[in-house]
């Protein structure tokens, strides 16, 4: 989705070259949907069905980590010292 709105945000403005890497990523993305989904219907290529999964938990671990890094930090202001002088780490 992310990348379909932003190649027609490229494309519309004239940045065609990076419109069209957005729509090469797209369609990345859509044949390793396409493939996963085979490979969970068949059973077949199991080793490359697991590859898949583990770089989709890979992605989503990162990307939940900065998510909910930048809800916390709007819930709870900024990090503040504690009495030693140094920041906690939740």
């Amino acid at each position: 989705m992310v990348f379909y709105v932003a190649s027609g945000v490229f494309g519309l403005v004239g940045l065609y070259p990076i419109a069209n890497l957005c729509n090469l990523a797209m369609g990345f993305a859509l044949i390793t949907l396409v493939m996963w989904a085979y490979i969970r219907y068949s059973g077949e290529m199991r080793e490359f069905g697991v590859t898949i999964d583990d770089c989709a938990n890979t992605c989503l671990e990162k990307g939940m980590e900065h998510a909910a890094a930048a809800a916390a930090e709007r819930a709870l202001g900024p990090p503040t010292p504690t009495a030693n002088g140094k920041h906690k780490h939740l």
